[in-house]
Parts: C-alpha cells; structure tokens; sequence
C-alpha cells in the first residue's frame, strides 16, 4: 500500500479519534485514620518533619487549638496563628490545671 504521508496522518488521526478511555477502577478500599479525640481536644501536638537532633522530639507542642476544619486546624505557635494539616497533628491529653505555654522548638 503506497500512500502519501498526509492519508497516512489523516487516517492515523481518525483513528485515534476513534479510540476512547476505558474507564479505571479503585481496587484500595483502605480508609484513613483520623484520631476520635482530634474532633474536640483543645490543644495538638505537631510532627516536626526536619532533620532532628539525637534526643530531640518528633513532635512539639501542646499548641493550642484557635479553629478547626475537616483537613486542618489553625494553632497559636509562638503568638502567631498558622495552619497545619490533620496528617501532621496528633491529640493532647491535657488535664485542665496543666495547662502551660507552647513550646516550639526552632532549627537552624
């Protein structure tokens, strides 16, 4: 079959104008878990995702909770409000007396 290359580009375009997506699947039906008690605690602690010192904390905190969402909760760090998602934080389990300011550490 000896065709001009434009048929050729026609029909291959044609073709492929043809052709449509199969549609795809989800086989995970793993959900994710979110801590009960992240609903209505009052104070976070955060997961400090830097390079860490030896003995130094993988999480810091308590911090106290200004708002919440689904995905994120906006805490006071430091006199400033920031957001942080709900993948970072993980409950605090304060009694009532106890509470005391944050503490943050910063890296250099």
């Amino acid at each position: 079959m000896d065709s001009p290359p434009t048929q050729l580009v026609e029909n291959l375009k044609s073709h492929f104008d043809s052709i449509r997506q199969s549609p795809t699947s989800n086989h995970s039906k793993r959900s994710v878990f979110v801590h009960p008690a992240l609903k209505d605690c009052s104070h976070v602690f955060i997961r400090n995702d830097t390079v860490r010192n030896p003995l130094q904390a993988p999480y810091d905190g308590p911090l106290k909770i200004l708002h919440r969402t689904d995905k994120t909760f906006d805490v006071d760090i430091n006199g400033q409000k920031s957001t942080i998602s709900i993948d970072r934080v993980k409950p605090d389990f304060l009694e009532i007396d106890s509470v005391q300011p944050p503490v943050v550490t910063e890296t250099v």
